[in-house]
């Protein structure tokens, strides 16, 4: 896997499908993102963001995290 393409899933562009890389979080926060459908190779797509904060799609499930969540998640554009 090359890092250097990767980036957090909160840099990730509005809409864009983004493929999950790796996680880079505790082992209790990356079992529960996992748990969620946060699997390394997952498709996965931001559809909204806030103010700290982002809605998006994996799993065919809507699911909101928060910025310092979604920096631990390192995703790559799809191919």
């Amino acid at each position: 896997m090359d890092d250097t393409l990767s980036m957090p899933l909160s840099e990730a562009p509005i809409g864009r499908r983004m493929r999950i890389r790796m996680l880079r979080s505790t082992p209790d926060v990356s079992t529960r993102l996992r748990e969620l459908g946060f699997l390394e190779n997952a498709v996965v797509r931001c559809v909204a963001r806030g103010h700290a904060a982002m809605i998006c799609v994996v799993s065919d499930a809507r699911v909101g995290l928060n910025d310092r969540v979604a920096e631990t998640i390192h995703v790559a554009a799809c191919e």
